[in-house]
């Protein structure tokens, strides 16, 4: 989740998604991805850092967790 909110973070303050992307040591798309949902719920940038990891994680999977255990 550290990455998530770099990115997101990143983006806030100004950054493109390319140097979001470049800063954050991941691909274009993955930046992409997660700025979608951001933008998509209209979030800023507070809504995000007030987020536990287990709401983050729910918001980016859609309230789906692909990790299940058992």
């Amino acid at each position: 989740m550290i990455k998530v909110r770099q990115i997101l973070r990143l983006h806030h303050d100004g950054q493109t998604k390319l140097q979001t992307s470049e800063m954050c040591g991941s691909s274009r798309n993955t930046a992409k991805k997660y700025l979608r949902v951001f933008e998509r719920d209209q979030l800023q940038w507070w809504d995000v850092e007030a987020m536990n990891d287990y709401q983050l994680t729910q918001l980016l999977l859609g309230g789906e967790s692909r990790h299940r255990t058992g």
